[in-house]
């Protein structure tokens, strides 16, 4: 199995189990349609009419998705272009590594983004960019700043960890706000 494979496998897994909750009824869905891997994911979600489609529960019974099990299955690609363009160009930082998202980030996105069928997020080269300025214009002043203060191992030192990957993005997100004149 090659490596993209393996990748691919984990991200479906991880969409399933961990962004849709291992939501039964679309699991359900799914393996009724033999789409069980990211391509059939993706087939089903950007499905014309997916609130129509029908499925057999464990008892055998027709049913079809609830309002937000669809929401969640057609909010999928947003979620994921949301990411990569907080994270950077994927040909300066590579693909964004969504098995790091849990299922509050992609509820919290859900709560911020309203009519995600008709705005769908897409992937916005010049915010990955500025993304990526801000990164590494704020790691070139870490490292100045890291520079300028004391060696010292004590407990006193005034050097600290890096905060978090998500406090790094808040952050950024706030600066990059700020200058657009939100």
């Amino acid at each position: 199995m090659s490596s993209t494979t393996i990748r691919h496998q984990e991200e479906y897994n991880h969409v399933i189990h961990t962004w849709l909750d291992a939501n039964n009824d679309v699991q359900l869905l799914l393996r009724g349609e033999n789409n069980t891997n990211l391509r059939g994911l993706r087939k089903v979600m950007r499905r014309p009419r997916l609130e129509q489609t029908t499925f057999k529960d464990e008892g055998g019974d027709t049913k079809t998705l609830s309002e937000d099990q669809v929401d969640e299955l057609q909010a999928i690609d947003s979620f994921w272009n949301y990411c990569q363009n907080w994270f950077g160009p994927p040909s300066l930082v590579g693909a964004v590594d969504i098995t790091t998202t849990t299922r509050e980030d992609f509820l919290s996105f859900l709560g911020h983004h309203g009519d995600l069928v008709n705005n769908l997020i897409q992937l916005d080269p010049d915010l990955m960019l500025k993304v990526y300025q801000m990164k590494t214009e704020n790691t070139s002043n870490n490292n100045n700043n890291n520079n300028n203060r004391s060696r010292s191992n004590s407990q006193g030192s005034s050097r600290s960890t890096s905060p978090t990957t998500r406090r790094v993005v808040n952050h950024l997100l706030v600066q990059f706000l700020r200058r657009r004149g939100r």
